[in-house]
């Protein structure tokens, strides 16, 4: 289950992204999330059905020592809000309505920390933490708490999460679409981002 500090945001989902500084300076390098291989999932109730919606439109970038996460400071993830795609147009207007993404184009999560201590993460194994920040939605931000699990491959962080949060809780009324169909106000988001060296 997702956890939820009081009144979080998005992805970013979302969105991730967060992986940062390594306590070694002398092996620091700027990571950077690959669009390519990233995706931002959401869900949100509705009456009748589930509506799901994702997206690739993921960036970001972080500073990390190869294979580990200690030391970590902060890191940023942006999702693009206008790629956020349910798969019906309609329904796709209505959320960037509601989203106003022509004056917030952008669904932001920056990292502040982990609440439990961070593994160790060496090459090959699987790690779980949980990741602290705050997302950004329509200009409100809000404290969220990320459940994750990632691991090293090679040069490259794959990590996937999950949170939610409610809709109110950025200032925004559940949409209701076709004019019969209302949503629930609670948003699930999902994500699996890789982050690989070099600024994007």
């Amino acid at each position: 289950m997702a956890m939820r500090r009081s009144g979080p945001a998005l992805a970013s989902a979302a969105a991730v992204g967060a992986w940062i500084a390594g306590a070694s300076t002398a092996r620091a390098v700027t990571y950077a999330i690959d669009p390519a291989r990233s995706e931002v999932r959401f869900r949100i109730e509705a009456s009748k059905h589930h509506v799901i919606g994702r997206t690739h439109g993921v960036r970001g970038s972080a500073v990390l020592a190869l294979g580990t996460l200690s030391g970590a400071r902060t890191g940023e993830a942006v999702v693009d809000a206008a790629s956020l795609n349910t798969g019906n147009g309609v329904r796709d207007r209505v959320l960037r309505g509601k989203l106003e993404t022509n004056r917030y184009p952008e669904l932001r999560f920056k990292a502040t920390g982990f609440a439990n201590e961070h593994p160790p993460a060496q090459q090959g194994d699987t790690w779980r933490t949980v990741l602290l920040g705050d997302l950004t939605i329509r200009g409100v931000t809000r404290p969220v708490a990320l459940e994750m699990a990632g691991r090293w491959e090679g040069n490259a962080l794959r990590a996937k999460g999950s949170t939610e949060f409610k809709l109110t809780d950025f200032g925004i009324e559940p949409p209701q679409f076709l004019g019969f169909l209302r949503v629930k106000d609670r948003v699930r988001v999902d994500f699996e981002v890789v982050v690989v060296p070099g600024p994007r």
